[in-house]
C-alpha cells in the first residue's frame, strides 16, 4: 500500500447548513479535515502513530487541546479523539505554513505534485454532525473498534452524569422547585 493518498469535494450541504450562522468557516472546515482522514481510511490510521501537518492555528490549538469554545468546531475536535482513541492512534500535532502544506493542495485543486508522488485519490466519508454527542461516540466508537468494552459504557455513564450534574441535573432542579 502507498503512503500517499488524498481526497478533495465539497462540502456536504448537511454540514454546510450546520455553520451557516458564521461568516467564516475556514477554521471549522480546518478542523472537519483530519476528522473526515480518518473516518475515511480507518484502516490506514489502525494503531499508527500520526503526525498532523496543520496551517490554521484554531484547528490546530483546538485538537492539540481536545476542546476549543466555539461548539461547531468542539463537536468535531471530540469526535476526531473518539475516533482516534477507538483505532488506536497516537496524534502529534504541527504546524505547518501554508505554502509549505502539501494537503492544501487538492482544496486548490492542485493535483500535479501529488500525482508525480504517487498518491492515490479516495472519496472523503463526511461526519455526522447531528444529533446527541454520546450516540455519535456510541456510533463511531463501535464501527471503528468493533464494540464497547465494559468500562467505555461505565465512563459514558459517568459523563452523562456529570453533564448532567453541571446542567444543574434532577436533583438541582428539584432543588429550585421547592424554593
Amino acid at each position: 500500500m502507498h503512503p500517499w493518498r488524498d481526497t478533495s469535494g465539497s462540502l456536504p450541504e448537511s454540514i454546510l447548513q450546520l455553520w451557516a450562522r458564521r461568516e467564516y468557516i475556514i477554521g471549522h472546515a480546518e478542523t472537519l479535515a483530519p476528522l473526515v482522514a480518518v473516518l475515511s481510511r480507518p484502516e490506514q490510521f489502525r494503531g499508527r502513530d500520526v503526525i498532523l501537518f496543520i496551517d490554521n492555528t484554531q484547528a490546530l490549538y483546538g485538537l492539540g487541546k481536545g476542546d476549543c469554545r466555539n461548539p461547531d468546531c468542539a463537536r468535531m475536535i471530540h469526535l476526531f479523539h473518539v475516533a482516534c482513541e477507538a483505532l488506536q492512534v497516537n496524534v502529534w500535532f504541527e504546524y505547518v505554513t501554508s505554502g509549505a502544506n502539501i494537503a492544501d493542495l487538492p482544496s486548490r485543486g492542485e493535483f500535479t505534485l501529488l500525482r508525480a508522488m504517487g498518491s492515490v485519490p479516495f472519496s472523503p466519508t463526511w461526519p455526522d454532525l447531528q444529533g446527541s454527542l454520546r450516540s455519535i461516540f456510541e456510533r463511531y466508537w463501535v464501527s471503528l473498534s468493533g464494540s464497547l468494552s465494559r468500562a467505555v459504557s461505565r465512563h459514558m455513564v459517568e459523563i452523562d452524569d456529570e453533564i448532567d450534574r453541571l446542567r444543574g441535573g434532577p436533583e438541582r432542579r428539584k432543588r429550585l422547585r421547592r424554593s
